[in-house]
């Protein structure tokens, strides 16, 4: 059987409207959105960002990509960013094409119109924007200086977190 707050979840689950296809539904029973901000997900992540100049070889940025594990790259020129570069961006743009990622450089694939978010933003706002935009990778800026890169799984993994542990909660509450 469930425990009182896991009904009481159920409950209220059922009377919120089905997300569409590919977006994450997260509910704080006391405030009704997530609370985590950006600059305390960044924290727990890794530091630093993983990046790549304009002028180098795609073939470089993949390597890159796979060397870290990671699915993007900022593109920097003199501590600024100038845009991003995904997988994506390769699938869609070399290999469809039929071009090879060792003639092609970063500059000619990459977005130039990063869509951005700041420190103090939600996780539900950064989930509404990469929605929103389609996107996977949502680079963090604070002071016009590049602090992060959140995927989708990174945002994915938050939410899922921060539920688990507002279950935990409702069921201590419960048993008191």
């Amino acid at each position: 059987m469930f425990s009182p707050a896991r009904k009481l979840l159920r409950q209220i689950l059922a009377e919120i409207p089905a997300c569409a296809p590919y977006t994450v539904c997260s509910v704080d029973l006391a405030k009704g959105k997530t609370q985590v901000l950006v600059r305390d997900l960044l924290s727990s992540k890794a530091s630093g960002v993983v990046s790549i100049r304009a002028n180098e070889a795609v073939a470089a940025a993949l390597e890159k990509m796979e060397h870290h594990g990671i699915g993007s790259l900022v593109v920097m020129e003199d501590d600024k960013m100038h845009g991003i570069i995904t997988e994506r961006d390769y699938a869609r743009m070399i290999i469809v094409a039929g071009k090879s990622s060792h003639d092609v450089r970063v500059s000619e694939i990459m977005t130039r119109e990063v869509i951005t978010a700041g420190n103090d933003a939600s996780i539900d706002e950064c989930m509404v924007l990469m929605t929103e935009h389609r996107i996977r990778h949502l680079p963090v800026v604070d002071q016009e200086s590049v602090v992060g890169v959140l995927s989708i799984r990174d945002l994915t993994r938050a939410i899922v977190e921060h539920n688990e542990e507002a279950l935990r909660r409702m069921d201590d509450r419960a048993r008191d």
